[in-house]
């Protein structure tokens, strides 16, 4: 199943939120270097709660949340059963159940398969 593409406008403004989101929430919301943390199960809803309040759009929130919580940053850190989950505020609530750490873990695993080369002859 093909992923489908985010227009490069949707995409800078998803992107614009989360360097918001980074500012408003950084406790849940991360820079690099330093990991990303688990969301609580929710934290959408909590966005869209608050979109006025942020001055954008539903989709903006959903599409910016979609590119936030893929890639390796993210997935590392579900891979843990019991991790904590945290709000919007860095406040824990709940945490990482079995299906959400296996799925993590084997995203992760894809991920590293496609980009490890093998040495020629081995």
């Amino acid at each position: 199943m093909a992923k489908r593409q985010i227009s490069p406008a949707k995409k800078a403004k998803a992107l614009a939120l989360i360097d918001l989101l980074q500012e408003k929430y950084p406790k849940t919301f991360t820079k690099n270097p330093y990991p990303k943390v688990p969301l609580a199960v929710g934290t959408t809803f909590v966005l869209l709660a608050i979109r006025h309040e942020l001055g954008v759009q539903s989709r903006d929130i959903k599409i910016a949340l979609s590119l936030w919580c893929r890639g390796v940053r993210y997935w590392s850190a579900l891979t843990e059963v019991g991790a904590p989950r945290y709000d919007i505020h860095g406040n824990i609530k709940g945490s990482v159940k079995e299906n959400h750490a296996e799925r993590a873990r084997n995203k992760l695993e894809k991920c590293h398969s496609r980009h490890t080369v093998s040495e020629p002859g081995l």
